[in-house]
């Protein structure tokens, strides 16, 4: 037993001395992962992060979506589901907004006019 704890400490020695002399290993191995634990804390310290946009669309209207639906909405502390506005857009299919490109070996050219992309631009259409 006790030539094992004297190669342990002979290898450790050894690492020691290899990481202080090499400053790069310093750095990621201890400075480096240090940092990032203490990053973690900070973010963390004042408990679970709180108002975090949360987008959940529910395409194939399982009995998977509903569960976890129904799962979300029994977290007190997430409250991102507004069923009434939800219902709203039930029927609602969707935008598709197209425009044509040609593609050559050289670049691409945009075929017809520009559609408009942001809310202002289409808006304005109105």
């Amino acid at each position: 037993m006790s030539s094992f704890l004297s190669d342990f400490k002979r290898a450790f020695v050894q690492e020691a001395r290899t990481t202080a002399d090499t400053p790069l290993l310093w750095l990621t191995g201890i400075v480096v992962p240090v940092f990032w634990c203490l990053a973690v804390v900070a973010v963390f310290a004042t408990g679970l992060m709180r108002n975090i946009p949360v987008g959940l669309v529910d395409y194939d209207n399982s009995a998977e979506s509903r569960d976890l639906i129904r799962s979300l909405d029994a977290v007190a502390s997430v409250d991102f589901i507004n069923y009434e506005k939800v219902e709203t857009y039930k029927d609602f299919g969707g935008i598709r907004n197209e425009e044509d490109y040609l593609i050559t070996e050289t670049g691409a050219r945009r075929l017809g006019k520009k559609i408009p992309l942001t809310p202002d631009e289409v808006e304005a259409l109105r």
